[in-house]
Parts: C-alpha cells; sequence; structure tokens
C-alpha cells in the first residue's frame, strides 16, 4: 500500500485516482495520523458482498434455531469485518 500526506494527495489527486483506479490501494495520512485508506471500487464491493454473505449465514442459523437475536449479537453482526 502507498502511503501519501494529505497535502500531496490534494495535489495530485488526478494521478492518485489514476494508480487506484489501476489496483493500487493509498493510506492518505494528516502529519502521522492515517486519515483513510483510497481503494479501488471492486475492493468495497467484494467486502460488502462478503458481508452480506456473512449475514445470510447468521440469519438461517437464527431462523433454524427459532430464537430472536439481542442487542449486542445485532451490533456484533453490524461491526464485524469493520476492523
Amino acid at each position: 500500500m502507498v502511503t501519501i500526506q494529505d497535502s500531496e494527495a490534494n495535489s495530485h489527486f488526478a494521478e492518485l485516482l489514476d494508480r487506484v483506479e489501476r489496483g493500487e490501494r493509498v493510506a492518505v495520512l494528516r502529519g502521522d495520523r492515517h486519515v483513510a485508506t483510497i481503494v479501488p471500487a471492486a475492493c468495497d464491493a467484494t467486502k460488502a458482498h462478503a458481508a452480506m454473505d456473512r449475514n445470510r449465514v447468521r440469519r438461517e442459523k437464527i431462523r433454524l434455531e427459532g430464537r430472536g437475536l439481542s442487542l449486542s449479537e445485532v451490533i456484533a453482526s453490524r461491526d464485524s469485518g469493520r476492523r
């Protein structure tokens, strides 16, 4: 993954998007702090589909067990894959 300062990303945004379009991932720093990661759109779609598949499996398991979800289970499901 390429790392770039926010000021440089701002100055060369078109070139940055070209790199991302070619499949590179870019970490954007503000000072020493990582504030963003720019990834190709296909990466986000792939992750989203994987999360939906995991949720489908969980829903089916819960349906077969005949029980509901606790609040902590809902939150854990929502947050899975975010870290």
